[in-house]
């Protein structure tokens, strides 16, 4: 299920949105699909004014699972607000950006599988140069970016 709603407010404030659902399953078992978003959602509420324009956006990445097995981990959820403003005249253009505007802790991705480093022994398949060692099940991730800001300044020929 997926919506995508849109709303001009007036002739200088606008809506926008987009949100979907999904049970992504594999046809063979009914397991879940590892990786696949169940809820995903981006909006933002926007100005417009001669030149100017700003938007306080929202990101939004619900919970997954990790693995073919619906009672197994889940991936973590985020959500994450984004302002952003700029000023166009002619040719010129300035703005500025602040991505993730609260600071939000998140994983921009993450998986969730058996690795191994020297000395860790677990349950599974041994690792490669550990001596018959095995691997230990774990949450990978690469974190979000934190708090920033970026500004430019562009000209169109």
């Amino acid at each position: 299920v997926e919506l995508v709603p849109q709303a001009e407010l007036t002739g200088w404030l606008y809506l926008r949105g987009d949100v979907a659902y999904t049970w992504a399953r594999f046809t063979s078992g009914d397991d879940p699909v590892p990786q696949a978003p169940r809820f995903v959602s981006k909006g933002a509420i926007g100005v417009r004014e001669g030149g100017f324009a700003a938007e306080l956006g929202v990101r939004h990445l619900g919970e997954r699972y990790a693995s073919e097995d619906s009672r197994g981990p889940k991936l973590s959820d985020y959500t994450v607000l984004d302002l952003g403003m700029r000023y166009r005249h002619g040719r010129f253009e300035a703005g500025l950006a602040v991505e993730n505007l609260t600071d939000a802790d998140w994983r921009s991705s993450e998986f969730f599988y058996e690795s191994c480093a020297p000395g860790e022994v677990g349950q599974g398949a041994a690792c490669p140069g550990s001596g018959g060692g095995a691997g230990i099940s774990d949450f990978h991730f690469t974190p979000g970016n934190g708090r920033n800001v970026r500004g430019w300044i562009s000209v169109t020929f």
